[in-house]
């Protein structure tokens, strides 16, 4: 890995390489089994950098910022690493990964991209005891990406992981008043409790926006586009002039569009016809949650609807921000969405939500390489063509639960609310 980050970068579109190696930094994954001090050394060997990786080989403005939220699926980030290196123009881009799970072989991955700039930018805190001396070291720009803090790979045994004095999901109020667990009071609208491997991906999400967005002195005078993606999704090498051109009608257009969205849930994708007919339509979390795209403008708008998205009884990020871009903001977001030609794809069989027997992300990343490959020559097109609105069948918005407790919603509001403390034991600011 050493060699290979020592090579001269090269500009061409070579194959994306590599092998995961040992990281010279422990593995944590099981942190009952590490120390204090094993774990403490591992961050301040990382936050002893401070800089834009790359930046050498690219001094021209940066154009786009794309995000991508990471978990643990090393297989599914590999693929979309390689989709994103063969994007036009991405060395114009400053990539930024957010993780919820410190991983050698992941941190790695990250770290062998030379095709682009990567935010060295690195937010763990995990020592309590420690805090001061960490919070005297770590940086907004320290290396490589961010790691939202309060994950449960951390607080394996605690809130906001899994609590043994929890109480069970389907408990009961008056059972759980019997156990006199912790959360007896707080079950959801449905009657069940927290389920921590559900709501850490909500407060990941939120966390990861307030730091890019409010925190982060990289960005702060950035007001360009920032690109949304997930470690199971894989695009397409047009997607930025895709998003250009979005960008550019959007501004011609009579009505307001405030999210640009590259991808959907297209069961038939068809790059055969024309490759560039769009539409405008009501935002909807299940159809245009994917490759979303906005600005700091934007953020703006959200920002004062955040206490509704902490307080909306719904584990899913996506649900919640339906919730407040429908009923909280001066009028419900429009999207702009490619149609029958995707930009970005959902390549996930395996993860939260999707718990098939088979996982083969090469195999189905290879199927779009094919259709893409014979199809190239419909990339590229040189500007879009608008279509009548899709007719959507957007079920009427009912929340899904799993977000009754009073703990998670602190903690969700400590994230942008300075007064707003995290739940007790929590440390505060990070």
């Amino acid at each position: 890995l050493t060699q290979q980050l020592q090579q001269p970068l090269l500009l061409t579109r070579t194959p994306f390489n590599f092998t995961p190696v040992e990281d010279p930094l422990p593995l944590i994954y099981s942190l009952q089994n590490a120390n204090a001090t094993a774990i403490l050394d591992a961050m301040l060997a990382i936050n002893a950098e401070h800089e834009i990786l790359n930046a050498q080989f690219y001094n021209g403005p940066i154009t786009e910022v794309i995000v991508v939220q990471v978990h643990d699926r090393i297989g599914y980030l590999y693929l979309l690493i390689d989709s994103l290196r063969r994007v036009k123009d991405v060395e114009d881009c400053l990539l930024v990964f957010s993780h919820d799970v410190y991983s050698s072989a992941i941190n790695a991955l990250v770290r062998s991209i030379r095709f682009a700039r990567v935010l060295q930018q690195l937010l763990f805190i995990l020592i309590i005891d420690q805090l001061p001396k960490l919070q005297s070291l770590v940086t907004l720009n320290s290396p490589l990406q961010i790691f939202y803090p309060y994950t449960k790979q951390i607080y394996f045994d605690r809130f906001p992981g899994n609590d043994p004095r929890d109480c069970p999901r389907d408990a009961g109020l008056y059972r759980a008043r019997q156990l006199g667990c912790n959360n007896a009071e707080w079950p959801d609208k449905y009657g069940h409790y927290r389920e921590s491997k559900y709501t850490q991906t909500k407060h990941h999400w939120l966390y990861k926006m307030n730091r890019l967005f409010e925190r982060s002195p990289v960005l702060a005078n950035f007001t360009g586009q920032f690109v949304f993606l997930e470690e199971d999704h894989y695009v397409v090498e047009d997607l930025l002039h895709m998003l250009r051109l979005m960008v550019a009608a959007r501004k011609d257009l009579s009505q307001n569009v405030e999210i640009l969205t590259l991808g959907t849930y297209e069961k038939k994708p068809d790059f055969t016809r024309n490759t560039a007919q769009v539409v405008v339509d009501k935002w909807v979390s299940s159809f245009h949650n994917m490759g979303m795209s906005f600005s700091r403008a934007i953020w703006d708008q959200i920002k004062p609807c955040l206490p509704a998205f902490c307080s909306f009884d719904d584990y899913n990020w996506d649900w919640s921000l339906n919730h407040i871009l429908t009923k909280c903001t001066k009028r419900p977001f429009q999207t702009m969405v490619i149609r029958i030609s995707p930009r970005v794809f959902h390549i996930g069989q395996c993860g939260v939500h999707h718990k098939n027997k088979v996982c083969n992300p090469a195999l189905l990343s290879s199927k779009l390489d094919r259709m893409l490959a014979n199809n190239i020559a419909k990339l590229y097109p040189d500007q879009l063509m608008f279509n009548a609105k899709l007719k959507i069948r957007a079920r009427a918005l009912k929340p899904n639960g799993g977000w009754g407790d009073l703990r998670d919603r602190r903690l969700c509001s400590s994230f942008f609310n300075s007064s707003e403390s995290p739940p007790s034991g929590l440390p505060y600011g990070m």
